[in-house]
């Protein structure tokens, strides 16, 4: 089932999705929230030179949680991504 069926899209979501470039609204169905967050965002003004974010998280794979953690520039977690198993014949 796709993400989409879980999360319908309102007119309003609809709308905001249209003014993203087609290659990144393309993937709305696969990534609901991400895209509408993108598109929520995307005539903000960008960061000042200067600017340092107060938390950084870097998810892999399909990873419920983070697999780096940054707060305030001190890394607070680290957890290796688990490579695939590759199976010899």
């Amino acid at each position: 089932m796709s993400p989409s069926k879980f999360y319908p899209f309102s007119d309003y979501d609809r709308k905001q999705i249209a003014k993203l470039p087609p290659d990144i609204a393309a993937l709305a169905d696969k990534y609901p929230s991400e895209i509408l967050n993108t598109a929520d965002s995307w005539d903000n003004l960008p960061f000042d030179a200067n600017y340092f974010p107060e938390c950084i998280e870097v998810y892999s794979g399909d990873a419920d949680d983070a697999n780096i953690f940054v707060l305030n520039g001190v890394m607070k977690d680290y957890i290796p991504a688990m490579p695939k198993k590759i199976h010899h014949r």
